[in-house]
């Protein structure tokens, strides 16, 4: 399994029809409790977030498009949501060159 499939797998346990999170720690969680939910002392604004997460250009601008979706004078939703896929797709591009360079 590479780091990305490692980072999040969810898994329905056998007749339970519950969702689990496999974190990169190995921890489980049911998504109620999981400590990476908690937000880091003295955040006050989403660039404390972005940064204690360690999110790249990609990750932050899909982040703060996601938080003020529809909310913005100057982005509408259609625009957030084609920034979102914009990003989206470039990261999914990024992870993908990496994957295929680490196998070459």
């Amino acid at each position: 399994m590479n780091d990305f499939q490692n980072y999040v797998v969810k898994k329905s346990p056998k007749g339970s029809g519950e969702m689990w999170t496999r974190s990169s720690d190995g921890s489980t969680s049911d998504g109620s409790t999981a400590s990476y939910y908690e937000l880091p002392e003295g955040a006050s604004e989403l660039q404390h977030l972005i940064s204690h997460k360690d999110m790249n250009a990609q990750m932050g601008e899909i982040f703060r498009a996601a938080y003020r979706y529809g909310e913005s004078s100057h982005s509408d939703m259609l625009r957030d949501a084609k920034k979102i896929r914009f990003y989206i797709d470039a990261e999914i591009a990024r992870i993908e060159n990496n994957l295929q360079a680490d196998t070459e």
